[in-house]
């Protein structure tokens, strides 16, 4: 089964920073194997879900949902054996939502 790195971009992410709370967001990327594109995205759209450090530290209200949009997926080797998961690159994408 091919592999697929898939580009992913969380926008509207309450986090807190420096004892302050932001809207940030973040670029990354993750590599799955997968039947085709399609499901590559849902399965890199599911490992993000499921990331624990992510979802406890996302403090946004029900109201204001946080978004993860799939930017680009290709065709990729798979990973080298032992290869850590990428982090998360973030960048500030609105005010501070309190302080």
């Amino acid at each position: 089964m091919p592999h697929y790195r898939v580009f992913l971009n969380g926008r509207n992410f309450s986090l807190k920073v420096d004892d302050r709370v932001q809207r940030l967001g973040f670029f990354t990327f993750r590599v799955v194997e997968a039947a085709d594109g399609v499901e590559a995205e849902r399965l890199a759209l599911e490992m993000l879900r499921q990331d624990r450090w992510l979802t406890d530290a996302t403090l946004n209200d029900r109201s204001d949902p946080p978004t993860i949009h799939v930017e680009e997926v290709v065709e990729a080797e798979p990973p080298d054996e032992g290869e850590r998961t990428p982090g998360l690159s973030f960048y500030p994408s609105g005010d501070d939502v309190r302080a």
